[in-house]
């Protein structure tokens, strides 16, 4: 979602699901708290578009989210953005929280994205004094699609 103004232009409809995992995938997290966020033109979040938790194996529910035409993707720049970008953040008690920003999402396509979380006491011998509790934020870079 590039924005509320453009929400309109965003006559498709893509899927983003979210997996939450610790130990590198070792094992799913339950009941982690998934927000989505919409964005603004300036890459600023406009406010939480869907709360979710995750079950036994760590998977958010499935929703769907407006997205630009499937027809975008294939003539870059000409026709718009061939994907809409969204924030997304995963918090669980005694976890790191994590921040994935510009998570893209096409047109008929289901996006997976993996969370991988953190203990919150992994960091604890390493930086003594460091805060115990701090949120990681990954900047997901453009598609090329898009530059």
């Amino acid at each position: 979602m590039k924005g509320d103004e453009n929400m309109n232009n965003d006559s498709g409809t893509g899927y983003l699901q979210v997996k939450v995992v610790s130990g590198n995938g070792a094992f799913g997290i339950e009941d982690a708290l998934v927000q989505i966020f919409g964005v603004d033109e300036g890459g600023q979040n406009t406010g939480i578009i869907y709360s979710l938790r995750t079950d036994a194996s760590g998977l958010a529910p499935k929703v769907a989210l407006p997205a630009p035409p499937k027809a975008n993707s294939l003539t870059p720049q000409e026709d718009g953005a061939p994907s809409a970008s969204y924030h997304v953040k995963v918090s669980k008690d005694n976890y790191n929280s994590v921040e994935i920003t510009d998570v893209p999402v096409f047109d008929g396509v289901t996006s997976l994205q993996r969370v991988n979380l953190l203990p919150e006491n992994e960091f604890a011998d390493l930086s003594p004094g460091y805060p115990r509790e701090f949120t990681q934020i990954y900047d997901v870079p453009p598609s090329e699609l898009s530059l």
